[in-house]
């Protein structure tokens, strides 16, 4: 085998690498302990209307506009939540979603990620 078809399979290597890297770290879940009404943590004055939050319990990424997928644990009240949705104001402890927020029921941890 030739040097310059050795160094052709080394670049071919570290691509596949790369990508499936970058593609388990845009991936990653993080965990939430429950869910919240977003005016009760952003305020009235933002605009949220009756939009529901998610209570981080780690530090994420997650920005304003981007799209996630919440999937709760099993015992859920609230089905409208799990699924794909549209983050419409995000801090460092909660993540708001475009989902109109159901009754209050008993905490509903779970996971969220970008999409």
């Amino acid at each position: 085998m030739t040097t310059k078809k050795k160094i052709m399979i080394i670049g071919v290597v570290l691509l596949v690498a790369v990508f499936a890297s970058y593609k388990l770290y845009a991936s990653r879940w993080y965990r939430f302990s429950d869910n919240v009404f977003g005016p009760s943590v952003a305020g009235e004055a933002a605009g949220l209307g009756g939009k529901v939050g998610f209570l981080m319990n780690e530090s994420h990424d997650i920005k304003k506009g981007d799209t996630v997928e919440v999937e709760q644990d099993a015992g859920y009240v609230q089905e409208r939540y799990n699924g794909r949705a549209k983050v419409i104001w995000v801090n460092e402890s909660t993540v708001i979603t475009d989902k109109g927020f159901g009754p209050n029921t008993p905490a509903n941890p779970g996971k969220i990620r970008k999409v």
